[in-house]
């Protein structure tokens, strides 16, 4: 006798990583929209590391000081407004995945 098991669960992790994927791109892009540009350096030297744990990386020196509003053109840093639209992506996308 042979008992068969139907594979559900690999078709929604797949559709999970996509989606977790496309929501770290949308997170990257609000970063370097909100990074502040005087020579270009900042935005030149940040970047998104794709993988199963996606990470954006500001790989300059006072990327901390620019995340904490020390520029006046923006006050609120980086992080914060990736974040919130890594929130906002993620939960649009599940919701239209749940929807139709």
């Amino acid at each position: 006798m042979k008992l068969k098991f139907k594979d559900n669960i690999t078709a929604e992790l797949l559709a999970l990583t996509e989606i977790h994927a496309e929501a770290a791109q949308a997170a990257y892009a609000v970063f370097v929209a909100s990074t502040p540009k005087l020579t270009g350096n900042a935005r030149r030297h940040t970047s998104l590391k794709k993988g199963i744990a996606p990470a954006i990386e500001a790989d300059y020196p006072y990327a901390s000081a620019l995340d904490e509003g020390s520029s006046p053109k923006s006050p609120q840093g980086m992080s914060e407004p990736a974040i919130k639209e890594f929130d906002a992506s993620i939960s649009k996308q599940v919701r239209k995945r749940n929807t139709g």
